[in-house]
């Protein structure tokens, strides 16, 4: 191509026209350090979450887990993924021996139904509610039931996972360290509370648009409070058993569900 009179003006002897194409290099400096930025960021978000205590607390195999099926629930959505490394999570809960009605174990489950009322599968999150619900329920019953015939057993700590084939035992916290076991009576406190939690999202639930049973919503609703009042009252009564602890307070009712997701 040839040089025009302008473009002479414009690029002196030795400059040519793709020089304009080329960044300064202070530019190209601060370009390379918002790459690495955001890079960094991006690693210390994922480590921050994924191996953040809500999944250090569980062995690192349900852990691994449960980082697959939030990751498949949040960042690159598959929900058969998703629900497969749940199901592994909780079939890995079993195998651990963990309890049941600890807050990791339910956390899991009430975890599943946000992640299905996200997705719009309102019947499915209806399904894992009642089931805990149920649960729970016979639980405080035949809890309530050994306490009245006096044949609760003593509780004791879960022992620790055992260590993998060539790993080091875990070292015992000191005495002073240790966290105090949960009394029956704790542990009642707890799932009682639980069970509220969950019955107040089921009648949310049912009342939704994409259900609406306005009858088992009020039911649901109308349980929570009734229990609400009905283990108030008992406590004024009875008086406070052994390890029993607080009652809710009227402003942790609706938020003990919120509390209890991953």
């Amino acid at each position: 191509a040839h040089c025009t009179a302008e473009d002479a003006q414009r690029h002196p002897e030795g400059v040519t026209l793709l020089d304009d194409l080329v960044l300064p290099i202070p530019l190209v400096l601060v370009l390379g350090l918002v790459v690495l930025a955001v890079a960094g960021y991006c690693i210390y978000i994922y480590f921050n979450y994924f191996y953040s205590p809500q999944f250090t607390r569980y062995p690192e195999p349900i852990a691994q887990a449960l980082r697959k099926a939030l990751y498949y629930s949040n960042h690159e959505i598959d929900p058969q993924r998703a629900l497969k490394y749940y199901k592994q999570a909780l079939e890995l809960c079993d195998e651990f021996k963990l309890d049941h009605f600890s807050d990791d174990v339910m956390g899991i489950k009430i975890q599943v139904a946000a992640w299905l009322e996200k997705i719009q599968s309102f019947r499915n999150a209806i399904d894992v509610l009642e089931t805990l619900l149920s649960d729970c329920k016979r639980w405080v019953d035949a809890m309530e039931k050994a306490a009245r015939e006096g044949t609760l057993p003593p509780l004791t700590p879960s022992p620790p996972p055992e260590p993998k084939e060539g790993e080091p035992a875990p070292d015992t916290p000191p005495p002073e360290q240790q966290l105090p076991v949960e009394t029956w009576w704790g542990k009642r406190t707890r799932i009682l509370g639980k069970a509220i939690g969950i019955s107040v999202k089921l009648a949310e639930l049912y009342s939704d648009e994409h259900v609406l049973e306005r009858e088992l919503a009020h039911e649901r609703l109308v349980w929570a409070v009734e229990t609400i009042f009905r283990e108030t009252q008992r406590r004024a009564k009875e008086g406070l058993k052994e390890g029993e602890g607080e009652w809710l307070k009227p402003e942790e009712i609706g938020g003990s569900m919120e509390g209890s997701k991953l």
